[in-house]
C-alpha cells in the first residue's frame, strides 16, 4: 500500500510540474502578444538599428564633403590656371605716335596714308635695340611693308608681331627669352625712325595696350 501512495504522490507531483511550466510559457506568450499589440518597443535592437543607420548616413554625407571639396579645389585650380595673362613689356622705349585703331581711318606719317591701324606705331632713336615682348619662337620673318617684320608666337594664343626692323639677330623657329634684342630699329627714307608693335590672340589683332605692363 505503501508503495502505491508514494507512486501516486510522485506522479502528482510530476504533473504540477508540468502544469507549472505550461502555465509560465503560456504567461510568456500573452505577455509577448501583449508587447505587440501595445506598440512595444525593443530600445536594444532599434537603438542598434538607427544608430547604424546614422553612422552609415554619416558616412555618405562625409564622402560627399570630401567629393565637393575636392572638386572645388580642382575648379580653383583650372580658375587660377585660365586666369593667368601673359606679362608683355613694349618692344622699344619710345612715345606711341599711331594707337591701335582698327575701324578708325587715321593719318599714318610714316606710311604716309590714312588707314586703319591694327598695330601701334613707336618712336625711337635709329639703331635702337627692338626686344621680345615676351617668351616665345620665332614664327615668321619677312619683308612687310616697312623694312623686316617679325612674328613670335607665345603661349595661350598670343602672337606679337614687329615690323621696319633691321640688322636682325634672330631666325626662324628659334626660341627667344622675353627682352631678348630681336635687331635694331630702322631708319624709313632717311629721316623716321620706329617699330609698328602688334600683338594677335587666337589670329585677330587686339590693342595691346590690353596686355603690355
Amino acid at each position: 500500500m505503501k508503495k502505491n501512495f508514494y507512486v501516486a504522490l510522485m506522479a502528482c507531483f510530476v504533473v504540477v510540474i508540468i502544469a507549472s511550466i505550461l502555465i509560465v510559457d503560456n504567461s510568456l506568450d500573452v505577455s509577448n502578444q501583449a508587447k505587440t499589440q501595445k506598440g512595444y518597443v525593443d530600445l536594444d535592437k532599434e537603438f542598434v538599428d538607427k544608430n547604424f543607420e546614422s553612422i552609415q548616413a554619416s558616412t555618405g554625407q562625409d564622402k560627399n564633403i570630401e567629393m565637393a571639396e575636392a572638386e572645388k579645389v580642382e575648379e580653383a585650380e583650372v580658375s587660377k590656371k585660365i586666369e593667368v595673362k601673359q606679362e608683355f613689356i613694349w618692344p622699344i622705349k619710345g612715345e606711341i605716335e599711331t594707337n591701335y585703331s582698327p575701324n578708325k581711318v587715321v593719318y599714318d606719317k610714316f606710311l604716309d596714308q590714312y588707314t586703319g591701324e591694327e598695330e601701334v606705331s613707336i618712336t625711337a632713336n635709329k639703331d635702337d635695340d627692338v626686344v621680345a615682348a615676351e617668351e616665345g619662337t620665332i614664327l615668321k620673318i619677312f619683308d612687310g611693308v616697312v623694312g623686316k617684320t617679325i612674328e613670335i608666337e607665345h603661349e595661350n594664343g598670343y602672337v606679337t608681331t614687329y615690323s621696319n626692323v633691321c640688322d636682325l639677330k634672330v631666325e626662324e623657329d628659334e626660341f627667344v627669352e622675353k627682352n631678348e634684342a630681336l635687331g635694331k630699329v630702322n631708319q624709313l627714307d632717311g629721316q623716321y625712325n620706329f617699330v609698328k608693335f602688334g600683338v594677335k590672340k587666337d589670329g585677330k589683332y587686339i590693342d595691346p595696350k590690353k596686355v603690355v605692363n
